[in-house]
């Protein structure tokens, strides 16, 4: 446990994730991207899709929910 807290993890839907682990915080700056680059070119739906699934893989990212909140209320 005490290897964990060292090595910055944390504890998402369960499992404790780690700096090493694939589906750490590496992945979630290119989803976030890809999703405003999917919104400059008014193509909506296919961003909710990206930010969702960014989102899926880090709950905790501020940045990806507030993404997703944002996509929500301009599609609506």
């Amino acid at each position: 446990m005490e290897d964990l807290a060292d090595g910055n993890a944390e504890k998402i839907k369960g499992r404790w994730i780690g700096g090493k682990t694939p589906l750490a915080r590496g992945q979630i700056p290119e989803l976030y991207k890809e999703s405003e680059k999917l919104l400059g070119q008014r193509q909506t739906a296919p961003a909710v899709k990206k930010a969702r699934r960014g989102s899926q893989r880090y709950p905790n990212d501020f940045e990806m929910d507030f993404t997703l909140g944002y996509l929500y209320t301009v599609q609506a």
